[in-house]
């Protein structure tokens, strides 16, 4: 455990493959494992009685709990998401303002990251690092309902983010 928490505070926030395995950057759903897992590193540790090794991850999830909207979370929106602010998919350098393009995989569209929308941030309220009436999590998930969901007659579902190509069939 102390190994696989110190490569996380080692090389986190920023990941090399978010949810869906897809992107490297800022990723509000893997910043939120990730803060979950030195969490439970620590408590882990405290069980152990080693402090020296709980306190600097307890910190660190503290400080990543205070930056994940920083990195994640634009406040300018698009033209095509209003709802300010909101988290977006992924960022790649944790500037949600910088509007990087980027190509969406299964041949998906180039999208500025700011238009990118998923589900993912919902995993910071799931494990208990946002509340659920947060601010930015309701615009998130008025944009979601706006962005990627699709009322069925067995009710709604929702695409996994708004360009995604995955299983798609083309037209023949």
């Amino acid at each position: 455990v102390k190994r696989s928490a110190d490569y996380v505070a080692r090389n986190g926030p920023a990941t090399a493959q978010e949810r869906w395995e897809e992107e490297a950057g800022y990723s509000p759903s893997s910043i939120a494992a990730e803060i979950a897992g030195l969490v439970c590193a620590a408590d882990l540790a405290i069980d152990q009685d080693n402090p020296g090794d709980a306190l600097p991850w307890l910190a660190l999830a503290d400080e990543w709990t205070e930056r994940v909207e920083e990195w994640t979370a634009t406040k300018t929106g698009t033209e095509l998401h209003t709802h300010t602010p909101y988290y977006v998919r992924v960022t790649r350098d944790g500037n949600p303002e910088a509007g990087h393009l980027r190509t969406l995989a299964n041949a998906g569209p180039t999208l500025d990251e700011r238009e990118i929308i998923d589900g993912g941030f919902l995993e910071l309220t799931r494990l208990g690092i946002k509340s659920h009436d947060d601010e930015i999590i309701n615009n998130s998930l008025t944009e979601v309902d706006e962005t990627i969901r699709v009322d069925t007659p067995q009710g709604p579902a929702f695409y996994r983010y708004n360009g995604d190509g995955y299983g798609e069939q083309g037209e023949e």
